[in-house]
């Protein structure tokens, strides 16, 4: 019988893996859906592209790769013929990638970020130059009844919410005619993706991979350096297969209501509830993914196992 261990949460990321450890006892609330599979999100392959701009004038690069970021993270992923699915847990993380300025708040030590822009505008005795820095940016990704079939599905079903959990910002700071710093919270805005034309594996696949391209056009973000806009192009690459760790149960807290969360997990294997695990007595719940939670008071630990 294949079951997981005992994982810790992630501070950073808004879902958690493993068996799971609840302060209070849950009462269950089920949905029905089927054929489920999560696939882990391919650093290697997997990228955002950031094309910025302050009053109209393109970003350019503080240094080589600072408008590049690799991506992390998970999808949970519905196969319901013929539609897919985005379900909760379907998660991605921008990766730092290097120290750009300016710091947080706009302070001038440069600082891990995910990306780091500089732009001047305006001439001579009337120039600005502004250097920014984006930091925490992570997404929730969703999306139902999104046709597929011979391979191939429209990844413009899909949105994109820029999570509330990772205290995504944009830090700035401008020197010139202008001197302003601070930072702009980003948190809670959502977009469509423009990118049409999607990958997919076929269902439940010992190796497989799912493609994903990425065209995101943020809403524009006033700051008192200027307006600043954010265009995201890239890709998302999930795979999944014997020699990939990926999560077999993702616990994803609600957004409105801290005493209920939802446990996602693929089709081929069964949730588990106990009591304590001195010692443990695994029931299966019976239950399919994704299955909503609330808490009513006491303890008891949750598990996968085929």
């Amino acid at each position: 019988m294949d079951s997981l261990p005992l994982l810790q949460p992630k501070p950073r990321l808004s879902t958690a893996v493993g068996i799971f450890w609840l302060t209070t006892l849950v009462a269950p609330v089920s949905q029905v859906l089927a054929d489920v599979s999560i696939y882990q999100i391919d650093p290697a392959q997997s990228y955002l592209t950031l094309q910025g701009s302050t009053s109209g004038v393109n970003w350019s690069e503080q240094a080589s790769g600072s408008l590049n970021s690799s991506l992390s993270g998970w999808l949970a992923i519905d196969f319901s013929s013929p539609y897919l699915s985005f379900l909760p847990g379907s998660t991605v993380t921008a990766s730092p990638s290097g120290n750009w300025q300016p710091g947080p708040k706009g302070s001038v030590t440069a600082s891990p970020a995910d990306f780091g822009g500089k732009v001047t505008v305006g001439s001579g005795l009337g120039a600005n130059h502004l250097l920014s820095a984006v930091r925490n940016l992570e997404f929730n990704l969703s999306g139902d009844g999104i046709p597929y079939g011979g391979g191939n599905f429209d990844a413009s079903g899909i949105t994109f919410s820029i999570s509330t959990n990772g205290n995504a910002v944009v830090d700035y700071r401008a020197n010139g005619l202008v001197i302003a710093f601070g930072e702009k919270t980003l948190g809670g805005d959502s977009v469509v993706n423009s990118a049409t034309g999607g990958l997919m594996p076929p269902i439940f696949a010992e190796v497989a991979s799912i493609v994903i391209p990425v065209d995101l056009e943020l809403p524009p973000q006033t700051t008192l350096a200027g307006d600043t806009t954010f265009h995201l192009t890239g890709q998302l690459v999930g795979v999944r297969g014997v020699a990939i760790l990926r999560p077999l149960l993702i616990w994803v807290p609600s957004p409105q209501n801290p005493q209920q969360f939802t446990l996602v997990w693929e089709s081929n294997y069964k949730l588990q509830t106990t009591a304590t695990l001195s010692p443990p007595n695994w029931i299966d719940t019976g239950a399919v993914a994704p299955y909503d939670v609330s808490l009513d008071g006491s303890s008891g630990f949750f598990r996968v196992t085929r």
